[in-house]
């Protein structure tokens, strides 16, 4: 508006000068005719004072013609001016219009890219929060719960980030790739873990680095059975719950896979020499002995020969004694239970026509529990009485 209005300005300004000129050559032009007629004629008798010789008319029409050219001459010369100046003023305008429009097309991409920005951004936010969406419906109906999920989102989309979201998880700089790492890694452990000849601390190690691959954590009160790491933190592996654990693994891989649009399956396999019961040998051989730098946690006493028990059972079966470790605080549920696994055991006994073994293992548990039972019942009404 500003160039706008100063060329508006100048052009009237230039306008007032052209019809001064051209009333300044209008007088010259009549003063000329007027001092030509007081020179040359009378204004009395008007009419008998033309001259009818052509040369007369011949030096009026010169006269006529030089006074006249002067005043063509200014007119020229002011729409010259005048064109030149209105070509100027609109070159201004364009300049200016020109300006404007670069000003507002830089504004306007300047405007587009924050809002591609903001959407790219946006995108990202509700990628990750669909991720923990995911995340949070495998934690309720887990006992585990995912620590640091958007660095578990990291490990599964390595490349996203506010310029790019890729729906399909992919390698990272290191070339592995999260899913196919950890369904090897977790099928080759679960055949592991059930093979015969293991090394049982070796087994102890990888299963709670298992725990790394998904970030994750116990959050919940220990229960029986669950085996506290070199850390002195509930692992959330129970000794009697092995598989419960290998399922949890499953779980979480099947969430990841289902969210990044993958086909990968987790297919366990057991070694046709298996052996059920390695975590139970490893806590007979290592977490029972207190210079070791792990235990188990429990509630109730006599859990060693429970493991061994156990552990014998599991010789015939492949789910061992089905039991609710939560229970073993509850005096009159471990009593019932006792019957119950007697038993099962009897049941065993008789099929596998090993009557010994199992009934001792089972006597060493109850003998261990009543034993114990009995001590905290003496040692109450001793501190009554005192």
């Amino acid at each position: 508006m500003k160039v706008t209005d100063n060329s508006a300005l100048e052009f009237n300004k230039l306008l007032n000068r052209l019809k001064l000129a051209a009333y300044i050559s209008f007088i010259i032009f009549s003063g000329i005719l007027i001092a030509y007629a007081v020179k040359f004629g009378s204004f009395t008798d008007f009419w008998d004072r033309f001259s009818n010789l052509p040369d007369d008319w011949s030096a009026f029409g010169s006269l006529l013609s030089g006074a006249s050219s002067f005043m063509g001459a200014v007119g020229t010369v002011g729409v010259m001016v005048l064109a030149i100046k209105q070509f100027k003023i609109q070159q201004k305008q364009i300049e200016a219009q020109n300006e404007r429009q670069n000003k507002f097309e830089k504004l306007q991409q300047e405007k587009w890219e924050t809002e591609d920005e903001m959407i790219k951004q946006q995108r990202f936010i509700e990628h990750q929060n669909q991720f923990i969406t995911y995340i949070n419906n495998f934690e309720s109906y887990s006992k585990f719960k995912v620590n640091n999920k958007l660095g578990l989102y990291k490990k599964l989309f390595p490349h996203n980030n506010h310029e790019n979201i890729y729906l399909i998880s992919s390698f990272n700089e290191n070339g592995s790739h999260l899913l196919e790492t950890a369904k090897n890694e977790i099928e080759e452990l679960y055949f592991y873990a059930h093979s015969y000849e293991i090394d049982t601390h070796v087994l102890f190690g990888l299963l709670i680095k298992s725990l790394e691959i998904f970030n994750l954590k116990y959050p919940a009160p220990p229960i029986s059975g669950d085996i506290f790491n070199i850390k002195y933190e509930n692992s959330g592996i129970n000794i009697f719950r092995l598989d419960c654990f290998f399922e949890d693994l499953k779980k979480i891989f099947e969430s990841m896979a289902m969210f990044s649009n993958s086909n990968l399956k987790i297919r366990y396999k057991l070694p046709e020499k298996k052996c059920l019961y390695n975590l139970e040998r490893f806590a007979i051989e290592n977490l029972t002995d207190l210079g070791f730098e792990a235990k188990i946690f429990t509630t109730c006493n006599g859990v060693k020969e429970l493991i061994a028990l156990q552990m014998e059972v599991k010789k015939f079966s492949n789910i061992g004694l089905p039991f609710e470790p939560i229970e073993f605080s509850n005096h009159e549920y471990m009593k019932k239970m006792a019957s119950h696994w007697e038993r099962i055991i009897s049941f065993i006994n008789e099929d596998e026509q090993i009557p010994n073994e199992l009934q001792y293992k089972l006597s060493e548990f109850n003998s261990a529990r009543f034993h114990n039972s009995v001590a905290r019942e003496m040692y109450r009404k001793r501190s009554n009485r005192l």
